[in-house]
């Protein structure tokens, strides 16, 4: 066995032996967890941060060292084999569903992998709503394990179908190459709702971060099409590219958490580049506001912690002044990326289930 290979797995069971005793410690009351989490270096002045996600964060800092984001090392490569293997040690026992297919979908571009969940209960409708899914990870990290188990939530709570799709990444692929992949899977689930067993008339578009960014995309880009989305769920998501210091959230919550000022400076970077212009065409924020009332009802669920807070609040404050239907959740106490923790922090698998919940209230045309 090559060495390197050897240790890699060494170093995965050290991961994991450390998030088993992590979450054991997560059973002790609050002031307890605040109170480890204040020993082991995490000193920020967020008072009301979850305390399970404070306790990650100090385990995170003693593991790697003060920079604990998103995009902390030097290349691509190196950022996704660092993010892969924080979210591998922090699975657990995975959430049950039905069935977990692997999908091939087929369109213009390249066929992308994607993997199509159906939920235990069925017998809700006799075709079942279905999400298209695009994970979250500044365009540049994530794939379908990395999310999976918020798939199975997803698909469990909200008693629904889910499509997770595995878009091409940057800087290897800029804009608009994962906004293409995301109008190419929404024709082909419009065009395969028969082949599986869904409900055409009632397909979602969701995501989370970067994929929020693309779902709401994707909803500009088959706006008045056969396939355009019916809803369309946004949790923390990217909204504007644009140089701006008007979000306080930008300047708050800078660092110390899971995705710093800097990580969106240099996703900005690796997908969009340097072009002004770009930075224009690809944020939902700057689309023709004229469009805003066309588009699908959504759902947008901030964290209360979060540099991509104010921009995304924005969003659905300007999609309602422009005659648009949008509902706000900001979620308290939680982070950016606190859908990736929900096999150890509580209150983000609360969060999680009640995101769920609700989007399949909004599928089912009920007033959440």
């Amino acid at each position: 066995m090559p060495t390197n290979t050897l240790l890699d797995r060494l170093n995965a069971q050290f991961d994991k032996a450390g998030m088993v005793a992590f979450k054991a410690m997560c059973s002790l009351p609050a002031n307890s967890k605040t109170s480890i989490a204040r020993l082991l270096g995490f000193t920020p002045n967020y008072r009301e941060l979850d305390p399970d996600t404070q306790l990650l964060l100090a385990f995170k800092r003693v593991k790697e060292g003060p920079n604990t984001s998103l995009l902390c090392k030097e290349t691509a490569p190196a950022c996704r084999a660092h993010f892969n293997r924080n979210i591998a040690a922090s699975q657990f026992s995975p959430t049950p569903v039905k069935q977990v297919s692997p999908i091939s979908i087929a369109g213009n571009n390249p066929d992308l992998n994607g993997r199509l969940y159906t939920p235990q209960d069925t017998a809700y409708h006799s075709a079942l709503p279905l999400v298209v899914f695009f994970h979250g990870g500044g365009f540049v990290v994530g794939d379908l394990n990395s999310h999976d188990e918020t798939c199975r939530i997803l698909c469990k709570y909200a008693k629904c179908m889910v499509l997770s799709v595995d878009y091409r990444l940057a800087p290897e692929h800029p804009a608009p190459a994962a906004i293409e992949d995301a109008v190419q899977a929404l024709q082909w689930a419009s065009a395969h709702a028969d082949t599986y067993g869904y409900d055409a008339a009632n397909i979602s578009v969701a995501g989370d971060s970067a994929g929020g960014c693309l779902a709401t995309m994707a909803c500009f880009a088959t706006l008045g099409t056969p396939y355009q989305p019916s809803a369309q769920l946004l949790i923390y998501p990217v909204t504007d590219f644009r140089d701006s210091d008007s979000y306080p959230s930008q300047q708050l919550y800078a660092n110390h958490l899971f995705l710093t000022y800097a990580d969106t400076l240099r996703v900005r970077k690796w997908f969009v580049g340097d072009d002004v212009g770009q930075h224009l065409k690809y944020s939902p924020i700057a689309q023709d506001s004229s469009t805003f009332a066309k588009l699908p009802k959504a759902l947008i669920f901030t964290a209360q912690f979060d540099v991509l807070r104010d921009e995304a609040e924005q969003y659905h404050q300007l999609l309602l002044a422009h005659g648009g239907w949008s509902q706000l959740t900001r979620m308290s106490g939680l982070t950016h990326g606190f859908i990736n923790t929900t096999h150890v922090c509580r209150s983000a698998k609360y969060g999680l289930i009640q995101i769920a919940k609700e989007l399949r209230m909004l599928m089912d045309g009920e007033t959440v």
